[in-house]
């Protein structure tokens, strides 16, 4: 669709608390919104809490219109303002706004599968952050309502008359600032406000009661249950009742004399056994029960902060803050310390790591550290933290007895996956430009890049640190952490944009996440593939518990964590929690 070209000037409004909004005008909200990178082509980050515009971003923009009263045409539109919040400016310029003509989705668009668009509709001045540009699209959104097929959004780019604008928005994601795009509508001939409610009415009299009813016919009685089976073996054990022996019970007994008050009876390898005590045995099935329900927390970040689940009945924990960190939002990855209780939460919206406590849930700091950081990783002491930050290319060292930075370290480009090795020597970090990056811990210092495959995301490190496996775009990288090098490779059929990868315990399988919604099992000595469980849309993180017992994988797209059974290799449970991104599992 050609519209003809206006230039804008764009209204700043600062920060007040409140919305700018016309009086008495209807709010359309942000349905969806997302960037894409020209660079990453096959990745989705509808997940963000910005939305990127210029360098090889552009972002796109959708919203809601539920709110307009039944019956609105577009007659009945006086002006239409779309609102857009400056969180961060890289390079001043301006924007070029269009209309998006195409289909498109917040959870899977691509920069490989971004939707037609029309031409320049509006062009807009940015020049300064923390305020409101407002734009009159007065015209799309009188199309929009009368064609509400056509109401497909904006697409923002950097200006073709300023290219090197570099801009980042807030996005409905962003509850830091809370200030994602919307629509103020003025609608023609809107009624006034509500007059004063009128003086209530005297109270009538009680009305007569009414007649009882007639008592129902009583239904049949129900049929006697089916008698309880005692284990038949040869034999009655019979003896004195009057001595408080046991008598007419099948079975073959240690002793013929009854249990003492308190004690029970358990049926063991064809024999009857008086059990010492009854907290005892209850003591023994308890253990038996965690052998199948293995007590412990899953610890998982999502659009509004974390929310911790107790992993013996997969259900988020009702504690005193709602079995939820909330101190923060849009987080990214995780980290936590048992030993201290306190676990670690990189925060993209305020570029910090969060510092809570494990046990109220609480937060206890915030550790400023680099632009948008993503994973972190602990070393095995507890003494430091090591965080991803993905658009410095940098690698942020805390000293998490003083929560503060005392290193950063210059890596690849766009860091993402953070792990170490059992000794806490190397710190091995995974960036989109393919390369996998060595740090030695003692010096702060890169020794070594090791070339994984454009788009790595995950990396774990295997039990005995003699091997190291990365996930990228199509495949899983398997590096000898004695020499760094790459010994082995396997392509993931359908992996493009693979992301969280994990191990069991004994390092004998290898999990690998793959959107739109499967993960891949692989044999991790020979990477042969062994089977696919399919969990919910857009996955991006998992997690193996400590005991290897079951597997958690956060569903983005799907606002629900999958509870994998690994000796059956199925998903046991859906736990709804709101735009999770990466999990971790303690005991």
């Amino acid at each position: 669709m050609n519209t003809i070209k206006k230039l804008i000037v764009g209204l700043s409004l600062t920060a007040a608390g409140l919305l700018p909004l016309s009086a008495g005008a209807v709010t359309a909200p942000a349905l969806a919104d997302a960037h894409t990178n020209s660079a990453l082509p096959a990745n989705n980050f509808g997940n963000l809490p910005t939305l990127n515009v210029g360098g090889t971003y552009s972002s796109l923009m959708q919203f809601d219109f539920a709110s307009l009263p039944a019956g609105t045409t577009s007659g009945s539109v006086a002006k239409a303002t779309l609102f857009l919040w400056v969180n961060k400016i890289g390079s001043a310029g301006a924007i070029d706004i269009r209309t998006v003509t195409g289909a498109w989705s917040e959870t899977t668009v691509t920069q490989a599968t971004q939707p037609t668009v029309g031409g320049v509709a509006y062009t807009v001045p940015v020049s300064s952050a923390g305020n409101y540009i407002a734009v009159d699209v007065t015209t799309d959104v009188k199309n929009w309502i009368d064609a509400p097929a056509s109401a497909l959004g904006f697409a923002l780019g950097a200006s073709t008359s300023a290219p090197a604008t570099s801009v980042f928005l807030d996005s409905k994601e962003n509850t830091a600032t809370g200030h994602a795009a919307y629509l103020d509508i003025t609608l023609v001939g809107q009624p006034g406000p509500q007059g004063p409610q009128g003086e209530p009415g005297l109270l009538g009299p009680t009305g007569p009661q009414g007649l009882v009813g007639a008592t129902g016919l009583t239904g049949p009685q129900g049929a006697q249950g089916i008698p309880g089976v005692v284990p038949a073996l040869a034999g009655d054990v019979t003896g004195d009742a009057a001595a408080n022996s046991l008598t007419k019970l099948q079975g073959k007994l240690v002793s013929a004399a009854a249990p003492a008050e308190g004690q029970i009876l358990i049926f063991k390898s064809g024999k009857w056994l008086a059990a010492s005590d009854l907290t005892q045995r209850l003591g023994a099935v308890e253990a038996s029960l965690n052998r199948f329900f293995p007590a412990g927390s899953a610890y998982v970040t999502r659009g509004d902060g974390v929310t911790v689940i107790d992993t013996a009945i997969n259900q988020p924990i009702a504690n005193n803050s709602g079995g939820s960190v909330t101190h923060e939002v849009a987080p990214n990855g995780i980290a936590l310390n048992p030993a201290s209780g306190r676990g670690y939460v990189t925060s993209q919206s305020s570029d910090s790591v969060i510092v809570f406590n494990m046990t109220t849930n609480e937060f206890i700091a915030s550790i400023p550290v680099g632009d948008v950081p993503s994973g972190i990783a602990l070393n095995p002491a507890g003494t430091r933290a090591y965080v991803a930050n993905f658009n410095n290319g940098t690698v942020s060292v805390i000293n998490t007895a003083s929560n503060a930075v005392i290193a950063t370290v210059r890596v690849g480009d766009k860091p993402l996956g953070v792990a170490l090795n059992p000794s806490g020597s190397r710190v091995y970090v995974a960036g989109f430009n393919g390369a996998l990056s060595v740090i030695d811990t003692a010096t702060n210092s890169v020794i070594g890049t090791v070339p994984v495959g454009v788009e790595a995301w995950g990396v774990v490190v295997n039990s005995l640190g003699t091997r190291l496996y990365v996930s990228s775009n199509g495949s899983v990288s398997v590096i000898d952490i004695a020499t760094n090098k790459v010994i082995a490779k396997s392509p993931i059929v359908g992996g493009d944009g693979v992301q969280g990868v994990a191990l069991n315990p004994a390092d004998t399988r290898v999990y690998v996440v793959i959107p739109p919604g499967k993960v891949q099992i692989l044999d991790a000595a020979s990477l042969t593939p062994i089977g696919t469980i399919t969990v919910g849309n857009n996955p991006i993180s998992i997690a193996v518990n400590p005991v290897g017992t079951r597997a958690y994988v956060t569903n983005r797209g799907s606002n629900s964590v999958s509870v994998i059974d690994l000796a059956t290799n199925t998903v046991v449970e859906t736990i709804p929690v709101f735009g999770p991104v990466d999990v971790r599992v303690i005991n």
